[in-house]
């Protein structure tokens, strides 16, 4: 076999490799979009979008999908025929969308509902509750493995809360259904939450770093206006010069001429 058809061989097959991984991929986002999106924690607004990094979050959790990135997904949109998934602004979303879980009004709720929030924001969740941001509902699970799925995607190391139910909806909380395992809410007051201690949380997290304390400022500075220049007076340059001392006007070849001029003044007379 001559090298050039060893080389139109081995594309062939990347090509078709690359193809069927296509499709694999394709009917995979279709399922977690389009049929079990509670299964991966995905919590679907109301015409079936996620952000796509947390999809890709979801997807890298189940062996054999680690590998997906955005530019799949972009090739996934870019092939021939209708593709299985739509994109827009971030979000993405499967074309067909019969199969998934319609949201609606949580009933028979359990007794407790888990949720993650991240280390540094422990201490204002216990104080002042969790509130919902950036458009996206806060996702609680029945299911403590399913909680702590959701939360290390946003921390490596998150702090479950559990939340109780009577409590919540004593103040006024909402909760919607998800799916099988998973509720969506607005906001969780401090009084419905329950986590560990603060002071072992904070003797947990444990001093800031060395890396952190480097980076605060230890001397608060003056902004620089631009253009404009701040002289170092500590520094010698920023002294000025040395005065030299003055020489003498009285140069030796002038008092020579001087002393001529004397003596010619004098003969004169």
């Amino acid at each position: 076999m001559s090298r050039c058809s060893f080389f139109i061989l081995n594309a062939a097959r990347l090509y078709v490799k690359t193809k069927m991984s296509s499709r694999k991929l394709g009917k995979f986002l279709a399922y977690v979009l389009g049929r079990r999106p509670d299964e991966f924690g995905l919590a679907l607004d109301r015409e079936g979008f996620a952000p796509v990094k947390e999809v890709l979050k979801a997807v890298h959790e189940r062996e054999g999908w680690r590998f997906v990135r955005a530019s799949h997904i972009n090739e996934l949109l870019m092939a021939p025929g209708k593709a299985p998934i739509e994109t827009r602004d971030g979000l993405i979303r499967a074309s067909d969308r019969s199969g998934a879980p319609v949201h609606r009004p949580a009933e028979n709720l359990p007794k407790l509902l888990r949720i993650c929030v991240r280390r540094k924001g422990y201490a204002a969740a216990r104080e002042n509750g969790v509130r919902a941001g950036g458009g996206r509902p806060l996702v609680l699970s029945s299911d403590t493995g399913m909680a702590e799925r959701i939360g290390k995607r946003r921390d490596a190391s998150p702090v479950l809360l559990s939340a109780h139910v009577e409590k919540a909806l004593e103040a006024g909380v909402v909760f919607t259904q998800a799916g099988e395992n998973l509720f969506l809410c607005r906001f969780l007051p401090a009084s419905c939450l329950d986590g560990p201690s603060l002071a072992k949380h904070l003797k947990r997290l444990g001093p800031p770093s060395q890396k952190q304390a480097a980076e605060e400022p230890t001397k608060k500075q003056e902004p620089k206006r631009p253009g404009s220049f701040f002289p170092d007076l500590s520094s010698p340059k920023a002294r000025g010069r040395k005065t030299k001392p003055r020489k003498s006007k009285d140069v030796a070849w002038k008092k020579g001429i001087r002393k001529i001029r004397r003596k010619k003044n004098d003969f004169d007379i």
